[in-house]
């Protein structure tokens, strides 16, 4: 068995066209990443590796703004509608069972690195089957 965690991606919260000050000046996107489970603070910036293709396609469905960021300058920042954030943004709630008590488990949706989308249980303590 692997010590290794399996992190989740929650929802991506912004994009911003980063970049070197070679000559070149090439731009990438890089993306605040949400993760299942941690707080707003533990959010990460993530280069776009193909890991996570279909949240990167809604995250830029929800935005007004083109994907090319050839067409952006250096250190713009692109973030999605409300309606976006509301969606995915999930929080991990815990069912009631029909004693009136809690559950131990909650279903948690997610998208994994590897752009798989994953559904485990998470126990009230934290840790996922």
């Amino acid at each position: 068995m692997s010590t290794e965690e399996e992190l989740v991606i929650e929802y991506i919260s912004q994009a911003k066209a980063t970049g070197d000050d070679s000559e070149s000046g090439e731009l990438e996107w890089v993306y605040k990443v949400h993760w299942v489970g941690y707080p707003e603070d533990q959010a990460s910036h993530e280069h776009d590796n193909g890991f996570f293709t279909e949240l990167l396609d809604e995250f830029w469905a929800a935005t007004d703004s083109d994907r090319d960021v050839k067409k952006h300058a250096k250190g713009t920042i692109i973030k999605p509608s409300q309606q976006y954030i509301g969606k995915h943004a999930r929080k991990k709630a815990i069912p009631v069972g029909s004693n009136g008590d809690e559950g131990d488990s909650a279903a948690v949706e997610g998208v994994t690195k590897s752009g798989v989308h994953d559904l485990h249980m998470v126990s009230k303590d934290g840790a996922s089957s």
